[in-house]
């Protein structure tokens, strides 16, 4: 199993991020980025919001889990890996960027937690889904191994997020991402709130809406 990242933290700065209007069929649109509006955050830590659409911006894993056959695609096992997913982000806090299951193995982006390492929380997902997932007499649903590469730009997660939506369609699977239910593509297209929290504009303002309702009228 990959070594868990080491993420260092970097000052507060503005970078040109993607809005998710800017979505097309084919995914993010690189080459049309608007600068960012609100402060983005490089650290370990959520600050509080100061903006309506705050981010949380930190540097993030790009991750890829193999079955040992293509297990993932066995009637409900997707529907099984999107809730212990979000099980285990909401264990061990760490923030999901995107994610696409696919029948032989799955794409992750995400950051790493506040909860002991992204290698454990890897290692309890991988747990917990194979005792669901691995049929009688099989001892290991998952690979050993995993890729493991380090995103800590913006237009590489953009990079990453557009390869990890395509992948469908260029396996022949659909003829479009949005096609394909079993990924974070809708979210960011349309907002959509999914089984999986994603780390998105969309859900930025949610929690900053959902601060002001709790606040009540000023």
């Amino acid at each position: 199993m990959a070594h868990p990242s080491l993420f260092s933290p970097k000052p507060t700065t503005n970078v040109r991020v993607p809005h998710p209007s800017l979505f097309s069929s084919e995914g993010w649109e690189t080459t049309n980025l608007r600068p960012a509006s609100f402060p983005v955050e490089f650290s370990h830590h959520a600050e509080g919001s100061r903006s309506l659409s705050r981010v949380r911006r930190i540097p993030l894993s790009n991750l890829q889990l193999f079955s040992k056959t293509a297990a993932v695609a066995q009637p409900g096992a997707y529907q099984v890996f999107e809730h212990e997913l979000e099980s285990v982000r909401q264990s061990y806090e760490f923030v999901v960027a995107g994610y696409v299951l696919m029948p032989e193995h799955v794409h992750l982006l995400v950051g790493e937690p506040h909860v002991s390492s992204l290698a454990i929380a890897i290692q309890v997902l991988k747990q917990k889904t194979s005792r669901k997932l691995k049929s009688a007499g099989e001892i290991h649903f998952w690979q050993r191994r995993y890729y493991d590469f380090n995103v800590h730009s913006e237009l590489k997660r953009v990079e990453k997020l557009r390869y990890m939506h395509r992948n469908p369609v260029k396996r022949g699977l659909v003829e479009k991402p949005e096609d394909w239910p079993w990924s974070s593509f809708l979210h960011y297209g349309t907002g959509k709130i999914g089984t999986v929290e994603i780390e998105s504009e969309w859900t930025a303002q949610r929690r900053e809406k959902d601060k002001k309702l709790a606040r009540g009228p000023q």
